[in-house]
Protein backbone atom coordinates (compact mmCIF):
# COMPACT_ATOMS: atom_id res chain seq x y z
CA UNK A 1 0.00 0.00 0.00
CA UNK A 2 2.75 2.39 0.63
CA UNK A 3 5.52 3.45 -1.94
CA UNK A 4 8.88 3.98 -2.56
CA UNK A 5 9.81 3.77 1.01
CA UNK A 6 13.64 2.59 1.89
CA UNK A 7 14.80 -0.59 2.11
CA UNK A 8 16.52 -0.85 6.08
CA UNK A 9 18.84 -4.30 6.17
CA UNK A 10 19.95 -5.51 10.20
CA UNK A 11 22.81 -4.96 11.50
CA UNK A 12 25.78 -7.77 10.99
CA UNK A 13 27.01 -7.34 14.54
CA UNK A 14 25.51 -5.99 17.63
CA UNK A 15 27.68 -3.76 19.87
CA UNK A 16 28.28 -4.50 23.67
CA UNK A 17 26.75 -0.82 24.53
CA UNK A 18 23.62 -1.91 23.29
CA UNK A 19 23.41 -5.38 24.83
CA UNK A 20 24.20 -3.60 27.94
CA UNK A 21 21.89 -0.72 27.76
CA UNK A 22 18.92 -3.39 27.12
CA UNK A 23 19.59 -5.32 30.84
CA UNK A 24 17.76 -4.86 33.66
CA UNK A 25 19.10 -3.96 37.08
CA UNK A 26 19.65 -6.78 39.61
CA UNK A 27 17.44 -6.34 42.80
CA UNK A 28 18.63 -5.48 45.82
CA UNK A 29 19.70 -8.05 48.52
CA UNK A 30 16.80 -7.78 50.98
CA UNK A 31 19.08 -8.74 54.10
CA UNK A 32 21.30 -6.50 53.50
CA UNK A 33 19.63 -3.08 53.68
CA UNK A 34 20.45 -0.69 55.98
CA UNK A 35 18.49 -1.29 59.60
CA UNK A 36 18.75 -0.63 62.82
CA UNK A 37 17.27 -1.96 66.41
CA UNK A 38 17.90 1.77 67.95
CA UNK A 39 15.58 4.85 67.64
CA UNK A 40 18.54 7.55 66.06
CA UNK A 41 21.17 5.16 65.38
CA UNK A 42 21.26 5.86 61.57
CA UNK A 43 19.61 9.35 60.57
CA UNK A 44 19.83 10.63 56.96
CA UNK A 45 19.36 14.21 56.25
CA UNK A 46 18.79 16.50 53.30
CA UNK A 47 19.36 20.66 53.40
CA UNK A 48 17.07 22.28 50.49
CA UNK A 49 18.93 25.93 49.84
CA UNK A 50 17.65 28.98 49.30
CA UNK A 51 14.03 28.78 48.45
CA UNK A 52 12.08 31.50 46.77
CA UNK A 53 9.87 32.24 49.58
CA UNK A 54 11.15 32.94 52.98
CA UNK A 55 9.66 31.58 55.59
CA UNK A 56 7.19 32.89 58.60
CA UNK A 57 10.81 33.54 60.26
CA UNK A 58 12.45 34.85 57.12
CA UNK A 59 14.79 31.44 56.50
CA UNK A 60 15.27 30.43 53.15
CA UNK A 61 16.60 26.93 53.59
CA UNK A 62 14.92 23.48 54.50
CA UNK A 63 16.62 21.26 56.64
CA UNK A 64 15.02 17.60 56.77
CA UNK A 65 15.98 14.69 58.93
CA UNK A 66 14.82 11.12 58.62
CA UNK A 67 15.17 8.11 61.05
CA UNK A 68 15.95 4.75 59.41
CA UNK A 69 14.33 2.86 62.34
CA UNK A 70 10.67 4.49 62.16
CA UNK A 71 11.31 5.72 58.80
CA UNK A 72 9.67 8.82 59.38
CA UNK A 73 10.80 12.59 59.39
Amino acid sequence: MVTSLPKISSPSEICEECVVGKQHRSQFLKGKSWRTKHVLKLLHSDLCCPKKLSSNGGKNYLMTFTNYFSKKP
